[in-house]
């Protein structure tokens, strides 16, 4: 029930908080807590929702990638070879009819992360993919059961329950009546009827990046990949990985940060812009429209 759902959470937001900073009074951490509070009360929520309705099932969190059947590893030129770590937040399968099982890898954003093959072409927003291709080509253990998946895609779960002034009744209403109008998703998902249908049956979107409509097509079509697709993209992920690692062991490590806009560059999140001096001076400009060469067969 809700209820059990918030004092369970309530629970578990102290219990963390009291890790991290200690049994810390006052009227600002108890703020703090109760926002905390609020805002994972509501993703819970969110996802109760969700899984009282998709057939696919978390199965695996915080997944480090050492735990796979397989190493997974990109060679690189000189003969030595890149070994991808790291911990995925969460692992979503589903065993379909046809007999075959499908994965998705889920992140937890806390603001409104965007996701676009420019971004990958670009060499951002690649570690999700990265971590879908691990899983489905090294492969896992189930229950003792040995899982060679297929790929069902990436999704970033977005969203912080912002503080709002409602200046009347007709606000107030609007807002309880839309607890989540604060979270989205955003990401890549396999196209394929079946699949879609299994993670939101309704095909309204508010599950993944992708809305059907009445005519059978999607809205946000560009969140759509094929089967076959995925594979071109593998090998294009793979290869913008094994050209920044090559870079690094040849010492190529010069200030030319990624510059899109003003208010999209590497510089505003770097933490040593207080002593470079330099900002986006030398940068590393945003290539548009490279996305479909990921996917295309070509050399990118």
């Amino acid at each position: 029930t809700d209820e059990i759902l918030a004092q369970e959470n309530r629970i578990a937001c102290r219990l963390a908080v009291a890790e991290a900073i200690g049994e810390e009074t006052g009227a600002a951490s108890e703020h703090f807590i109760r926002r905390m509070e609020e805002n994972t009360l509501t993703q819970l929520k969110l996802l109760k929702k969700e899984f009282s309705v998709s057939r696919f099932r978390p199965t695996f969190f915080e997944k480090d990638l050492s735990e796979l059947s397989g190493e997974y590893a990109i060679p690189l030129k000189d003969g030595t070879k890149l070994v991808l770590g790291g911990k995925i937040d969460r692992v979503d399968l589903y065993h379909s009819p046809r007999g075959k099982t499908f994965v998705r890898v889920v992140d937890y954003k806390t603001g409104n992360h965007s996701f676009s093959l420019d971004d990958v072409a670009n060499g951002v927003s690649i570690q999700m993919l990265l971590y879908l291709f691990a899983l489905c080509r090294e492969g896992f253990e189930v229950n003792g059961k040995d899982i060679v998946p297929l790929p069902a895609g990436i999704l970033y779960l977005n969203g912080t329950v912002k503080a709002k002034l409602c200046h009347d009744r007709e606000e107030l209403k609007h807002r309880e009546d839309h607890p989540f109008e604060d979270f989205s998703v955003k990401g890549l998902v396999l196209q394929d009827e079946e699949v879609l249908s299994a993670q939101d049956p309704c095909g309204n979107g508010e599950f993944l990046p992708v809305k059907k409509k009445k005519d059978g097509s999607f809205s946000g079509a560009k969140a759509l990949i094929t089967l076959e697709k995925l594979g071109r993209l593998s090998q294009s992920v793979e290869k913008i990985f094994a050209r920044m690692a090559e870079s690094l062991k040849e010492g190529k490590i010069a200030a030319k940060p990624l510059y899109r806009s003003k208010e999209k560059n590497a510089c505003l999140w770097c933490d040593y812009r207080a002593i470079c001096k330099k900002g986006p001076e030398n940068p590393r400009r945003y290539r548009t429209k490279l996305g479909e060469m990921l996917t295309g067969g070509e050399e990118s």
